[in-house]
């Protein structure tokens, strides 16, 4: 048995634990197991992690439905994307939905540390939650921009010259953003990219969200043509352009929450930043499972205002025509 002080001061995890935490146990297995085999991180790295960033992830994965993208042998391995969660523990929360196909799925919820930490055990080491939450679960309170290089989700590389691009249009969509009236919020994808969420009020539709997520992708087009693009095939995409992705903004869609690991050499995390940070230039592969645990302990929560500056939601065209 060991409780989360034990867990946290630990140099390594090993073996099979079972942690206490208030008046529920978790058993953590085969923690020595390696998940990045070429830098040598663990499973028990990956858990250690999440247990660290706990008080600040929950938060955005509290009440929304959550799929979960499962390594259980590592990155290196067959992963699987998870929607039904079945034999729940009892910190575990789930909850019943109906698919486009009118079939019942129970998503796994998490609301706690405990259940995080069981969810990571199973290999998940990606965390994507729903843009709504389950008590307004068709209305979406953030919408989300993605914001893809030219090479598309298919290469794995890293270019920084891409990246510098994609910051470049990171920083044309705030532009459009404030001229809107709209405050966003940047974070790396953990990837190639960045996301860009815009906190907002959870009263119109996925499809609403969508058209108007639409509209303003289409407004920092046509001011950056050739820097961005919303042509989503890849082959009739012209080179150099980065894709604003505004499709995620539907139902049942989902990009990694804040704080999630990515399952990329690296162990990269998705992880908020300023506009200032994309204006001076970075790299996503600065931000990984050792170097996110202390930014926060020296920046704080970056995102920490998505979560209450909801932001009323009109028409780009009806609030430009408004600001002339």
């Amino acid at each position: 048995m060991m409780n989360a002080d034990q867990v946290l001061s630990a140099d390594k995890l090993a073996g099979n634990v079972a942690l206490t935490w208030d008046e529920d146990t978790v058993l953590l297995t085969h923690l020595d197991k390696v998940f990045w085999p070429a830098d040598g991180y663990t499973k028990g790295d990956l858990i250690k992690y999440y247990m660290q960033i706990a008080p600040f992830l929950v938060p955005y994965l509290q009440d929304r439905p959550l799929i979960l993208k499962r390594y259980p042998n590592g990155i290196d391995d067959s992963f699987f994307f998870q929607h039904e969660f079945r034999n729940a523990p009892p910190y575990l929360r789930t909850t019943p939905l109906e698919s486009e196909g009118g079939r019942i799925i129970d998503y796994a919820i998490i609301d706690n540390t405990p259940s995080l930490l069981y969810l990571a055990n199973l290999g998940t080491i990606e965390e994507h939650p729903w843009h709504s939450r389950i008590d307004r679960i068709d209305n979406p309170d953030w919408m989300v921009f993605d914001l893809d290089p030219a090479g598309g989700r298919g290469s794995q590389d890293l270019n920084l010259v891409e990246f510098r691009t994609v910051c470049e249009v990171a920083l044309a969509l705030e532009e459009v953003l404030v001229s809107l009236g709209h405050e966003g919020y940047p974070k790396t994808s953990g990837s190639r990219g960045i996301h860009v969420l815009i906190p907002i009020e959870p009263v119109r539709s996925y499809v609403e969200v969508a058209e108007i997520a639409k509209s303003i992708a289409n407004l920092v087009v046509a001011k950056n043509r050739a820097r961005a693009t919303v042509e989503r095939s890849i082959t009739k995409r012209e080179a150099g352009r980065v894709y604003i992705d505004y499709l995620q903004n539907a139902r049942g869609k989902t990009i990694a929450a804040p704080y999630s690991v990515r399952a990329r050499s690296g162990a990269p995390v998705s992880t908020p930043l300023t506009w200032e940070e994309v204006r001076r230039g970075l790299s996503p592969l600065d931000f990984t499972i050792t170097s996110v645990p202390r930014r926060l302990a020296t920046m704080g929560d970056l995102y920490a205002n998505l979560l209450h500056n909801r932001q009323s939601l009109a028409s780009p065209l009806d609030q430009l025509a408004r600001a002339r």
